[in-house]
C-alpha cells in the first residue's frame, strides 16, 4: 500500500509539474503575442504621425509655393493707409488664334473706344502669341469682353500700387515701377521689406500733413497771383 501510494503521489508530482509547465510556456505565448499587437500599434501610429506630420509640411511648403505676396502697405503714425497694392485685369491676346481679324478689331474698338485702329493693326499681325493690349481694365469691360466672346483674349490678373490720397506726401512716399519694385522715396528705401508683405509705418499724420500742404498751396497761388498783378501793373 506504501509503495502504491509513493507512485501515485509521485504521478501527481509530475502531472502538476506538467501542468505548470503548460500554464507556463501558454502565459508566455499570451506574453509574447500581447507584446507584439501593442508594438505593431505603436509602429503603426508613429507611422501614421509621420504620414500626417510631411503631408502637413507639404501642404505648408506647397502654400508658400504657390502663394504671391502682395507688397506690404505704408501707414502713418496713426494707423492711416498711405499707400496699398490691388489686384487689376489686364487685357491681352493671341494674335495666332485669331481667325476674323476684321470682326475682333471692331469689337475690341467697341468695348475700348482708346485703342486705336492702327495700333490694333500692328499689335494683332505678329507671330508673338502674347500681346498686352491694356495693362488695365475695368470690371465692367470685362463683363462686355465675355459678353463678345472675342477670340484670343487673355484676361491676367496684376498688382496695381495706389495711393488713396493722391498727391498728400507723394514726395515722401515715393513711387513703384510696371513690376512693383520701388524708385523713390520710402518705396525705394524699404523696398525689400515691402516685397516681403510687410508694412511700414512712417512718423507722418496724414491730417496734419494736408492742411500744411493745403496752406502752402494757397499761399504760392496768392504769391502768383500778386505777383502777375505786379507785373501787369509796371507794364
Amino acid at each position: 500500500m506504501k509503495i502504491i501510494g509513493f507512485l501515485h503521489n509521485d504521478f501527481s508530482i509530475k502531472n502538476n509539474l506538467k501542468l505548470r509547465r503548460i500554464k507556463l510556456s501558454i502565459c508566455s505565448v499570451l506574453l509574447i503575442f500581447s507584446f507584439t499587437i501593442i508594438g505593431y500599434k505603436t509602429f503603426s501610429l508613429a507611422s501614421i504621425a509621420k504620414v500626417n506630420k510631411n503631408q502637413i509640411s507639404s501642404k505648408k511648403n506647397q502654400q508658400s509655393l504657390f502663394s504671391k505676396l502682395n507688397r506690404g502697405n505704408i501707414y502713418d503714425r496713426n494707423g492711416g493707409l498711405l499707400a496699398t497694392t490691388i489686384d487689376v485685369n489686364s487685357l491681352n491676346i493671341n494674335p495666332q488664334e485669331i481667325l476674323n481679324k476684321n470682326e475682333t478689331i471692331k469689337k475690341l474698338n467697341k468695348i475700348f473706344p482708346e485703342l486705336k485702329e492702327e495700333s490694333l493693326w500692328r499689335k494683332l499681325n505678329t507671330k508673338k502669341r502674347h500681346v498686352n493690349l491694356l495693362r488695365e481694365i475695368s470690371p465692367k469691360q470685362y463683363v462686355l469682353l465675355l459678353e463678345e466672346g472675342i477670340e484670343g483674349i487673355k484676361i491676367e490678373a496684376k498688382d496695381k500700387r495706389i495711393y488713396p490720397n493722391n498727391n498728400l506726401v507723394s514726395h515722401i512716399l515715393g513711387g513703384t515701377d510696371i513690376d512693383g519694385k520701388g524708385i523713390a522715396g520710402i518705396e525705394k528705401s524699404f523696398n525689400e521689406k515691402l516685397l516681403n508683405g510687410e508694412d511700414i509705418t512712417i512718423s507722418i499724420h496724414n491730417g496734419i500733413q494736408y492742411i500744411t500742404e493745403k496752406i502752402m498751396s494757397e499761399q504760392i497761388k496768392k504769391f502768383d497771383a500778386e505777383g502777375g498783378g505786379r507785373n501787369s501793373n509796371e507794364c
